[in-house]
Parts: C-alpha cells; sequence; structure tokens
C-alpha cells in the first residue's frame, strides 16, 4: 500500500468512526427488550463474509431440532434480497419458520413479539436498539481494538469496546486448529442435480468472502481457470453470468448457493443452465458450542 493510499484510507476511516459514533449516539440508542419472544442476532465484527446467513440457517434447524413445535421467525435485511430468497427456499416445507425482509430490524422485532417463540436476526450486530438481545458472534479474528482496523482502511464495522453489556454475546472462532464452527462443501450439481464430476472449472460469485469460496473448490481438487468476484449482492449477477457463459460456450462455471437466489426461473430452462454448478455447503459445529446453544434455547 503506498503512502497516499495509506493516509487517503485512514483519513476516510476516522470520518466512518465518527459517522458510526454519532449515528449509534442519536438513531441507535438501545432501546425496549422483547418481553415474550426470545431474540438471538447472529453478527459479526467483519463487514461480510463470516458466514451469517448459513449459520442463521443452522441455528433456526438446531432450535427446532430442541422444540419441535417453536416458531421461529428469520429477519433479514431488504438491502440483502439474495439471502431472503435462499432463505424462503430453504424454510419453504417448514411452516414453524417464517422469513421476513425490512429495513428496521428493531421496529419489526418489537411488533412480532409473543407472535413467534424466537426471533433471530441474520446480522444486525450494529442495530444497539436490539436490547436484551443474545448475540453469535461469528470470529476468524480477534476482534478489533484498534480505529485503524476499521473500515475502509480495514475490513471491521466496530470496535470490541462499542458493544455494552446490555447484550450477552456468545463468541465463536471460526478459525484455527480446532474452530468453533467452520463450512465444508459437501456437494457440487448443476441446475438440473446432476453431480459435478469435471476437473476444471470457472468460479464467479457475489459474497462477502470470495477468496475463501475459491480456496474450498480448491480443496476438492478442482482447478480454477478463472474467478469473477462481484459485489456482495449483486444486482446484474445473472446478466454478468449470462455474458461469461457466451463468453466460453465450452466450459463451466461454478456458483455459490447465495448467488443461485439471484438467478430468474427462466434461466432453468435454458441451455446453459446445465453448465452452472452449485457448490452448496453444511455448517459444521462443534460439541461444546451445541451444549451452549442447547442451554441459550432453554433458558
Amino acid at each position: 500500500m503506498n503512502f497516499l493510499k495509506k493516509i487517503f484510507l485512514l483519513t476516510a476511516t476516522l470520518f466512518y468512526r465518527v459517522a458510526y459514533l454519532i449515528h449509534h449516539q442519536i438513531f441507535l440508542r438501545p432501546g425496549k427488550s422483547l418481553q415474550k419472544s426470545k431474540l438471538i442476532v447472529v453478527g459479526s465484527y467483519r463487514t461480510g463474509g463470516a458466514g451469517k446467513t448459513p449459520f442463521c440457517i443452522w441455528l433456526a434447524h438446531e432450535i427446532s431440532k430442541n422444540f419441535k413445535n417453536a416458531t421461529i421467525a428469520i429477519l433479514t435485511h431488504r438491502y440483502a434480497f439474495d439471502e431472503f430468497k435462499m432463505m424462503k427456499f430453504h424454510f419453504k416445507k417448514n411452516q414453524n419458520v417464517q422469513i421476513f425482509s425490512t429495513n428496521n430490524r428493531y421496529k419489526l422485532a418489537q411488533k412480532l413479539d409473543g407472535k413467534f417463540d424466537f426471533i433471530l436476526c441474520d446480522d444486525g450486530f450494529e442495530d444497539t436498539r436490539l436490547a436484551g438481545a443474545v448475540c453469535v458472534v461469528l470470529n476468524w479474528e480477534k476482534a478489533p481494538t484498534k480505529i485503524s482496523q476499521l473500515f475502509p482502511f480495514g475490513n471491521f464495522k466496530s470496535l470490541k469496546n462499542d458493544h455494552c453489556n446490555f447484550r450477552k454475546q456468545i463468541l465463536l472462532n471460526g478459525a484455527g486448529e480446532n474452530p468453533d464452527f467452520k463450512f465444508i462443501i459437501d456437494k457440487v450439481e448443476n441446475l438440473n442435480g446432476e453431480t459435478f464430476s469435471a476437473t476444471k472449472t470457472n468460479l464467479i460469485c457475489g459474497i462477502g468472502n470470495p477468496l475463501r469460496f475459491k480456496s474450498d473448490i480448491e480443496s476438492l481438487g478442482i482447478k480454477i481457470e478463472r474467478c469473477f468476484f462481484l459485489k456482495d449482492h449483486c444486482k446484474n449477477f445473472s446478466k454478468i453470468l449470462t455474458e461469461q457463459l457466451k463468453k466460453f460456450p465450452n466450459e463451466n462455471f461454478t456458483i455459490t448457493p447465495k448467488d443461485v437466489a439471484r438467478l430468474p426461473k427462466t434461466f432453468y430452462k435454458t441451455n446453459d443452465a446445465k453448465r452452472v454448478f452449485i457448490a452448496f455447503q453444511k455448517t459444521v459445529v462443534s460439541d461444546t458450542v451445541i451444549l451452549s446453544v442447547a442451554n441459550l434455547v432453554n433458558q
């Protein structure tokens, strides 16, 4: 990083920090705790790519397993339209789990209080109005303590001391030799359900941490020819994918389940659908975390 770029990013980080503190002081003061529903926030200090959505899905299944008749509301942000659609599809056969999209998780949680046994927020860690919540924090590194670690100079939204004691935190580590949680690709198949059998592929995705996705594909012994990393929640994903399929008519592409949520249903009927493979992953959680979750839902 050259000197001028470093100075620019540090200056931008200071402006971001001031704006963050003012915004929280004026608009995001701790609100009322829920009276009837149990509120759980799955969050991270990172700006993206922590695995909040797949972990939230796992958590909803785990709660359902512990309480077979429990009703669960999962709140997603309206900006993350692809995560909303992915979850809607994932839980379409489970009437006890409902997915909501909103710009104001706090207001919606208050409205739904008592209508569901559990209210899960996919992200919302920075919305400090969500008082009384249990925050499951997904860490891939130590929690940030310096301003220089914040966006845009670093990869974090806030500092460790920004999150006070009005919310209980369960800190989970995703890195190291014995992580508390990990995401493993357990199958790769195309939109027609055919298993991936080639030795190489192109990657195209619009997610928070594309490099980890790349590493996971390579760990399967698959050679990656080209990578097309798009912005998280990219709204032009379908158009860009179609363009690349035309550009490389004899090659296949691998995407993530979140990317699939951006494809129109008409795409499934095209000849190109058989060349697009989805890398499905499962969430693996340590026995210690499973026990912690069991204690959480039983409180």
